[in-house]
């Protein structure tokens, strides 16, 4: 589907600004989106793991200094903070996306006028939307731990 708003706005000085908005975004449908919903599942897993993994860490942090927080504030810690917020993210995504889900499979796209953007779709397209951008994030922080890899690889050091 695609959501496209025009608007104007009037600025305090009187100045008009036209604006518009496109919106492309998806519905899932048990016929297209299956293998994309099976890997869905196996991405999730891969986060809990990450997350599992996440928490033995800081728990043998805290074994080890006595100190909760001291997981996040010691010795690389800024890079202990960025993989908690990419964990974060990840999580949340997953959470936009089952809502997505649940909307699409609750969503009778049949009965939508051909002549007219139905207005139920606004929802639908937020959460899709919210998937995108949070998901954005997700691939910075990725990114940044990857340079941070390659930074401690001899081989790869290329900060």
């Amino acid at each position: 589907f695609v959501s496209v708003k025009l608007f104007i706005e009037i600025g305090p000085s009187g100045v008009i600004l036209p604006g518009y908005q496109f919106r492309t975004f998806k519905m899932w449908t048990y016929s297209r989106k299956l293998g994309q919903t099976i890997y869905d599942f196996f991405f999730f897993v891969f986060v809990l793991y990450m997350l599992g993994a996440f928490v033995y860490d800081w728990r043998n942090s805290f074994k080890r200094t006595g100190r909760k927080l001291a997981f996040f504030f010691d010795d690389g810690g800024v890079w202990q903070l960025l993989e908690f917020a990419n964990i974060t993210i990840l999580l949340t995504v997953f959470g936009l996306r089952w809502a997505w889900w649940d909307i699409s499979k609750r969503t009778n796209k049949s009965t939508f006028p051909i002549t007219v953007y139905p207005p139920d779709l606004d929802h639908l397209k937020d959460l899709y939307m919210s998937q995108i951008y949070a998901n954005s994030l997700n691939i910075v922080l990725s990114f940044l731990k990857i340079l941070k890899y390659c930074q401690l690889n001899d081989k790869l050091n290329i900060l």
